[in-house]
């Protein structure tokens, strides 16, 4: 039997996962999330690539009651992105121009925790999941140690781990060839080169190159490209800077599962569909989706509405921005490679 029962069980401890808890239990669900022990998470500010996330995220945040996790890990700010010839602002409305933030990834993610925790989240923390059972009525979580909980609902968050959709072999599209992505934090001593330097998105050679300039003379960079290459080094811009971090590299595919929705179980984030950083709103979309998914299943839990009805407009949300998403891509991409 089961040693608890909950509305909500939920998967990874990331920004979809930690975002969704939040927002169910402030819709008063029970929730548990497994996941690893984030208040263990020790990594100094500034040592690892910054993160760039779209402006939409601070209305999200404030949502979440949880604005500090962004002004407490801002590692820069941007209005708008060079593209080699001009500038693109990120947008303006009455308040003026759209303003981006670089991000501490780490720290934002254990500020958010504390949140989620400050609200009473329950927590299993570095327990393997053994098995998931699937029911008409509920799912049925046993893991390493032998325990067993229940929930109505269950929320994927496991990022690029994909728990659920490899565990229920969910079909998914590929929208890609294969895209390798290597990024890295470099220090720059030569003031005038950190003074030259702006939030851009532009060909470099046969790549393409993300700079994001920081406080503190750091510079955040990633580079993409279709090719395989045996040396992933520094772009040649950053070449006499000091890169103080390892240089992390990544084979991905855009892909999206069929499902993000499936027989109680919902798929938020890169647990749903990914997309190489240049979309640059990893974290917005994220959490984007793990609050709408708590908000559908609050929604059907405490307000009767209807699971099949509420299940696909989920479903119907998060495949159309992901193919808007992709589609943009294409055409800068294209434009690019073509301009």
């Amino acid at each position: 039997m089961p040693e608890k029962c909950y509305d909500v069980i939920i998967i990874g401890g990331g920004t979809a996962g930690i975002s969704a808890a939040i927002r169910c239990l402030q819709q008063d669900l029970t929730c548990v999330m497994i996941t690893k022990d984030i208040t263990r998470l020790d990594y100094p500010f500034q040592s690892t690539p910054a993160e760039s996330v779209h402006p939409g995220l601070d209305t999200i945040m404030n949502m979440l009651s949880a604005h500090e996790a962004i002004t407490l890990n801002a590692r820069g700010s941007y209005t708008r992105i060079y593209d080699g010839e001009s500038f693109q602002e990120l947008g303006r409305d009455e308040n003026g121009a759209w303003t981006g933030t670089h991000i501490d990834k780490p720290g934002f993610v254990k500020s958010l925790f504390a949140v989620a925790l400050s609200y009473g989240l329950a927590t299993i923390t570095d327990e393997k999941i053994r098995t998931i059972r699937r029911e008409k009525d509920y799912i049925e979580v046993s893991m390493s140690n032998g325990s067993q909980i229940r929930s109505r609902f269950m929320i994927d968050g496991s990022g690029k781990e994909q728990l659920a959709g490899k565990l229920f072999k969910i079909s998914k599209t590929n929208f890609s060839n294969p895209i390798i992505c290597w990024s890295g934090l470099s220090r720059i001593s030569d003031s005038k080169l950190m003074a030259s330097l702006k939030t851009s998105f532009q060909k470099d050679r046969q790549n393409w190159l993300w700079l994001a300039p920081e406080i503190n003379h750091y510079c955040t960079w990633t580079q993409v490209s279709s090719t395989k290459n045996k040396v992933y080094e520094v772009p040649a811009v950053l070449s006499n800077a000091l890169l103080v971090s390892p240089i992390q590299v990544h084979s991905m595919r855009w892909r999206l599962y069929d499902q993000v929705y499936s027989n109680r179980t919902f798929l938020c984030g890169d647990a749903a569909g990914l997309l190489d950083p240049s979309s640059g709103q990893g974290i917005l979309m994220s959490a984007m989706s793990g609050i709408f998914a708590a908000d559908t299943i609050a929604g059907i839990l405490s307000k009767g509405h209807s699971e099949s009805i509420a299940s696909a407009h989920y479903q119907q949300w998060f495949r159309q921005i992901f193919r808007n998403k992709v589609s943009q891509l294409n055409q800068y991409y294209t434009e690019t490679v073509n301009g």
